[in-house]
């Protein structure tokens, strides 16, 4: 499949939700708007890096040469990296703005829930023994 379509990073970061997630990996552009649901990170991994630069959060998880080949099936395009190479930066600009969103609000208050859990159930224990 060829890949001809060239996408701008301000382009990019209008696909930064559940409805349209692309993401630049090594400098493709990835659709990952089907594969939220399936990820086994979770859809608020992908979102979180949904229209901007994903290369260096994804060769930092250790992706398998599965996972590679998968993403590569998912590419629409390419990113134009003229900006990012007159930039002074080594990571490209990110245009998202503002507060945390829902998504990663709710992803910490899901990952704190189990904790607090545990956390119950040992104090529960502890003074079920002092009894």
């Amino acid at each position: 499949m060829a890949i001809d379509k060239v996408f701008t990073y301000e382009e990019l970061s209008s696909h930064n939700n559940r409805e349209s997630a692309y993401m630049v990996i090594d400098g493709l552009v990835i659709d990952v708007t089907r594969f939220l649901e399936e990820h086994p990170g979770g859809e608020e991994v992908l979102l979180e890096q949904a229209g901007i630069d994903a290369s260096g959060a994804f060769d930092e998880i250790g992706h398998s040469d599965d996972a590679r080949a998968l993403m590569k099936t998912m590419a629409v395009g390419k990113i134009d990296d003229s900006v990012t190479k007159a930039s002074s930066s080594s990571e490209p600009t990110k245009f998202r703005t503002g507060a945390p969103t829902s998504t990663s609000i709710s992803g910490i208050l899901l990952g704190l829930v189990p904790v607090a859990a545990a956390i119950a159930f040992i104090v529960y224990r502890y003074l079920e023994t002092q009894q």
